[in-house]
């Protein structure tokens, strides 16, 4: 699951990183460095954050892989 969050977040980022860039009239063809030119290089530090580790808030939800509304005991298997 981190990695597809992890995923997410980098394909938003870049996708984002050309929107910026294309609105300055900078156009981009390598984008090693993209994100950073950008301005988001604190995305880096975001997906380096990233671990595996659940917090269970007793609040349900998805946090601990119930639906909004389901008892305990009756999770979903994914």
């Amino acid at each position: 699951m981190v990695t597809q969050v992890a995923g997410a977040i980098a394909l938003a980022a870049t996708q984002t990183a050309h929107a910026v860039l294309a609105a300055r009239g900078e156009w981009v063809t390598n984008e090693k460095g993209l994100v950073g030119r950008a301005g988001l290089g604190e995305v880096d530090a975001l997906v380096a954050s990233l671990t595996a580790t659940v917090r269970w808030g007793g609040h349900g939800g998805l946090l601990d892989g119930r639906v909004p509304g389901q008892r305990r005991g009756t999770a979903r298997s994914a």
